[in-house]
């Protein structure tokens, strides 16, 4: 695959963080020692974190608002990504050939800052980055292409010489229908969506060793 730019998504392309995002509500229950309903990691799948936040108030009967719940979440998750997230097997080597062949590279991500720039510097991998741009930042989230044309002007490379690198349906989905070349990256979060991914997108990365590029 020849390019000279390269747009990252973050969770579950980069990062291995996606088994915290699917699970970060239950432990919020069994850190207090509170009971876990049946179904109710499928029903988090759904909701935002101050959904979440609301739920546990109004239905678990949780005493805490739901602002101060959310809180309560927010800071794990932030402790997660500055200890404890890995990079996904295989990427390291894939940025150091990119940077290797002159390939800008940036992050594009729905992630907030204050997560992502500490992820990024306690595991080495910042400095292959020349931007960060989060869906907030943007404005909108990856349903649209902002975050993609954004990303591209920052690069400053041409689009038919730019791949993204995502592994969620819906952001592959945008990516392609904005024009760029997509190449997906095997996720267990999105395994469901398999066969529907790799068919829109243009290379389907099973683990990040198959990556080759020209």
């Amino acid at each position: 695959m020849k390019l000279r730019g390269a747009i990252f998504d973050l969770d579950g392309t980069v990062l291995d963080s996606m088994p915290m995002w699917n699970e970060v509500g239950i432990r919020y229950l069994t850190d207090r020692d509170l009971p876990v309903p049946p179904g109710v990691r499928d029903k988090f799948k759904t909701m935002t974190l101050m959904q979440s936040a609301e739920y546990y108030h109004n239905e678990l009967g949780v005493q805490e608002q739901p602002e101060q719940i959310l809180q309560d979440i927010e800071r794990t998750i932030l402790h997660d990504y500055q200890h404890t997230i890995p990079l996904k097997e295989g990427v390291r080597e894939v940025l150091d050939e990119l940077k290797a062949r002159g390939v800008r590279m940036g992050v594009a991500t729905a992630t907030a800052r204050g997560c992502v720039e500490p992820a990024l510097e306690r595991l080495g991998v910042s400095d292959y980055f020349s931007f960060v741009l989060t869906c907030t930042e943007v404005g909108r989230g990856k349903t649209h292409p902002d975050i993609f044309e954004q990303s591209l002007a920052r690069l400053g490379t041409c689009k038919q010489d730019t791949v993204v690198f995502e592994d969620a349906i819906h952001a592959i989905q945008t990516a392609k229908s904005a024009g760029f070349r997509v190449a997906a990256v095997y996720d267990e979060s999105s395994a469901h969506e398999r066969e529907e991914i790799s068919a829109l997108s243009d290379v389907y990365l099973n683990h990040w060793c198959e990556f080759q590029c020209e």
